[in-house]
């Protein structure tokens, strides 16, 4: 069966003298891995475009669960990624974080779209990493299943002056009703109780993050002391939620 679709490789690995596996994330079938003949041949007629971070329209031919190569036109390849040692790291992490959380048989095109406008972000604006980077987390876990819930307090159903953010239970808790949480407790009953201070420009640049669309994910700004404290509360929350940390992540935060 032949299939035509577009798709970003997310994953290159060598295999023989010559060739490559790509792992790709598409809508239609979720993340892919397709085998290039000759991928790694300077003579090879797709060598542009079976590179890490390649948008590309791809025929591609299956038999059982095998996809093989048979064409492939570059849409992107966001080659001003390598203009920045840093931005390269992020969409590094961005890419790995995708391989995580995709498998095949999927529908991942809102997984697909949230890439595309990141990387694209990283490579063609000079919108500030920090908020590109919690923007990307903070959505890509809500695609997942784990939207927090910024309404108000889950406590006593109101707003108030200091609010915090229930990790573990992805609900805001206001600061009275925090006071009453016996952590010890919690702790005895097996529970990650982890709660992060938002203030009323963090919060708002979490509401904004959930529900812009995605080519205005990331318009809007923030002044320094509440953008450092907006990375660590999605970063946090992301990382929870995901259960792991990432290599990328490690060494994309060591260059800060």
């Amino acid at each position: 069966m032949t299939h035509t679709l577009h798709g970003l490789v997310i994953r290159e690995t060598a295999v023989k003298e010559q060739d490559k596996f790509l792992t790709v994330l598409t809508a239609e079938l979720g993340k892919i891995s397709v085998y290039c003949h000759g991928a790694r041949s300077v003579k090879s007629r797709h060598i542009a475009a079976a590179q890490l971070f390649c948008y590309n329209e791809f025929v591609i031919t299956s038999r059982g669960d095998t996809y093989t190569l048979k064409e492939a036109v570059l849409q992107d390849n966001f080659y001003a990624l390598r203009n920045s040692f840093e931005r390269l790291a992020l969409a590094q992490y961005v890419v790995e974080v995708l391989g995580e959380m995709t498998s095949e048989c999927e529908d991942c095109g809102a997984l697909l779209r949230l890439a595309l406008n990141t990387l694209y972000a990283l490579s063609y604006t000079d919108k500030p990493e920090a908020i590109i980077k919690a923007a990307f987390e903070l959505r890509a876990i809500s695609e997942e299943g784990f939207m927090p819930d910024l309404g108000v307090c889950a406590g006593c159903g109101e707003m108030a002056e200091v609010m915090y953010l229930d990790v573990m239970n992805g609900h805001l808790i206001c600061g009275g009703c925090a006071e009453e949480v016996d952590p010890a407790a919690m702790a005895a009953r097996g529970t990650n109780f982890i709660l992060l201070n938002v203030g009323p420009d963090v919060l708002e640049g979490m509401r904004y993050v959930l529900r812009a669309p995605l080519g205005r994910l990331f318009s809007f700004s923030m002044n320094e002391h509440d953008l450092a404290d907006f990375t660590v509360v999605c970063e946090r929350y992301f990382v929870n939620h995901m259960e792991r940390s990432f290599k990328t992540l490690e060494f994309y935060n060591s260059l800060r």
